[in-house]
């Protein structure tokens, strides 16, 4: 396989993480809000703009990622059980890990993250739609960006360590981001338990070669932090 192949060109990065960071995260939600508020439309339209939304993020990171996919599938494909041995050893540690630091965490009061409740009671206004927003999208896209775009764009560059941490980093803090503008920095601590998560999913993506194993191990761990829910 050529080098490019596993890697995404500079614009196509960009794009993907500016239409993540700056469009799903914040401007698409707004614009939304801002028809939502100045229009008399129902809760149904409401939930139809937010699936199109959806499904224009979705469609808009995986097309253009598509070489880096094949490539994916491909080194997945050729190493299907050490892709698999890695990602539940990895699933195990994620696991290990997150136990070790909620330990701490308790000591400050804090049990389950903002983002957690969300998405749990979320997950309890409709089983099947935000399940699968939990388990398929958000692993698909925040891999192609963070691990696909921000990492990979690092490791093909020699800057692997710095690529690291910075797609940790921006990992960890999305998770975090409504805690830290509404001023809830104590929330803002969890960024070191979504911030570990996004250094296994790299380490998986950077070991195996293949942003597969890493959409996959992040689709088990979605699935299993909603059990019980």
């Amino acid at each position: 396989m050529k080098k490019q192949e596993n890697t995404l060109s500079v614009p196509v990065a960009l794009w993907l993480v500016i239409n993540y960071l700056a469009g799903y995260t914040f401007l698409y939600p707004t614009l939304i809000d801002w028809i939502c508020n100045s229009t008399d439309i129902s809760v149904t339209m409401e939930n139809v703009l937010k699936t199109a939304v959806y499904v224009f993020v979705f469609v808009t990171t995986v097309v253009p990622s598509r070489k880096l996919l094949r490539y994916g599938w491909e080194r997945l494909t050729d190493s299907f059980g050490k892709c698999v041995g890695q990602i539940v050893r990895s699933q195990l540690f994620i696991i290990a890990l997150g136990a070790g630091i909620s330990a701490i965490l308790v000591r400050f009061g804090l049990t389950t993250s903002r983002n957690q409740q969300r998405v749990n009671s979320l997950v309890q206004k409709n089983r099947f739609y935000y399940t699968l927003m939990a388990v398929v999208f958000a692993p698909f896209v925040e891999e192609l960006v963070f691990r696909g775009a921000i990492f990979n764009s690092f490791r093909v560059r020699n800057r692997k360590a710095l690529g690291y941490f910075i797609s940790a980093f921006v990992f960890g803090f999305i998770h975090v981001m409504g805690s830290f503008f509404a001023g809830d920095y104590r929330d803002c601590l969890f960024i070191f338990v979504y911030g570990g998560l996004g250094m296994v999913l790299a380490y998986v993506c950077d070991r195996t070669d293949s942003i597969y194993c890493s959409i996959l191990l992040h689709m088990l761990n979605n699935a299993i932090s909603l059990l019980g829910v």
